[in-house]
C-alpha cells in the first residue's frame, strides 16, 4: 500500500503543479513513468464520480479567460488498487453545497455523493488535494469523522488553515487563550468575514490609523474588527 499511497501524492501534486502560460496537456507518458519508478503493484484504474456542479463564468476560475458561462464539476477520485483503494478528496454534504451557491440552485447528486461515502469509508487510505470545502467537507463533517480522519492525510499547512477556518483563531492565538467570533452570532466568523478582516488589517497596517481606532473605540475595535462585524475575546 505504499506505492498506492506514494503514487496517489505525486499524481496530484504534479496536477496542482504552478500553472504556466502554455495550454494545458496531461502527458500520461510522464504520469506513467512515475508510477512505474515506485516499488509495488500498479494500480488497476482510477474511478471518478461527479457529485455535484457548479455554474461559474470562466473567468472566475482562470485567469484571463472570457466571462463566458461554465460548469465546473465537483468531483472525488478512487485510485484503485489489488489490496485496496486510496480516495482522493472527500466530496460534501448538500448544506455546504448551497453555501457554495451563495443562494443559486445548482445542481447536486445526492446518489453520487453516498457513492463517496461507501468509498471513504472502504478506503485504506484518503488523501486531501486542498482545503476547499467540496474537497474535505466529506471527511470533517462525516458522522464516523473520527474513523475518516484517522486515515486521512494532509499537510501542516492544510492542517492549519483548517484550524484556523474551524476554531477562529491561529495556534498563536491558542497560546494566548484568544479567539474570533462574528459579533451578532457569537460563533466563528464566516468566510467573507475572514477575508474581510485580511484586507482591513492589511489597511490599518499600511496606514497606522485603523489600529488607532481602537483608542478611541468604546469597545476596542480595530477598522478591521468594525467593518467585518467580528471581534477577538478571551477562551
Amino acid at each position: 500500500m505504499n506505492r498506492a499511497f506514494l503514487f496517489a501524492v505525486a499524481l496530484f501534486a504534479f496536477a496542482a503543479a504552478p500553472a504556466t502560460a502554455q495550454p494545458f496537456s496531461a502527458d500520461l507518458t510522464a504520469i506513467r513513468q512515475a508510477a512505474k519508478s515506485m516499488p509495488g503493484a500498479l494500480p488497476l484504474r482510477i474511478n471518478v464520480v461527479k457529485f455535484a456542479e457548479s455554474r461559474r463564468t470562466k473567468n472566475f476560475a482562470i485567469k484571463g479567460a472570457p466571462r463566458e458561462p461554465s460548469i465546473q464539476a465537483r468531483t472525488a477520485y478512487q485510485v484503485v488498487y489489488p489490496d485496496g483503494t486510496i480516495m482522493i478528496d472527500s466530496g460534501m454534504d448538500l448544506q455546504v453545497h448551497k453555501f457554495f451557491g451563495r443562494g443559486v440552485e445548482e445542481p447536486y447528486f445526492p446518489e453520487q455523493e453516498q457513492k463517496v461515502e461507501r468509498a471513504l469509508a472502504s478506503a485504506k487510505a484518503i488523501v486531501m488535494t486542498h482545503e476547499h470545502g467540496d474537497h474535505i467537507a466529506g471527511v470533517i463533517r462525516s458522522p464516523d469523522f473520527a474513523k475518516l480522519a484517522a486515515k486521512t492525510t494532509i499537510t501542516r499547512t492544510q492542517l492549519d488553515t483548517l484550524m484556523t477556518a474551524l476554531t477562529g483563531r491561529t495556534w498563536a492565538m491558542r497560546l494566548l487563550s484568544l479567539r474570533v467570533i462574528d459579533t451578532k452570532t457569537g460563533l466563528i466568523p464566516t468566510g467573507g468575514q475572514s477575508i474581510g478582516r485580511s484586507f482591513f488589517y492589511l489597511i490599518s497596517l499600511a496606514t497606522v490609523v485603523g489600529l488607532f481606532f481602537a483608542l478611541i473605540s468604546r469597545e476596542g475595535y480595530t477598522v478591521h474588527d468594525r467593518f467585518t462585524r467580528t471581534a477577538v475575546v478571551t477562551t
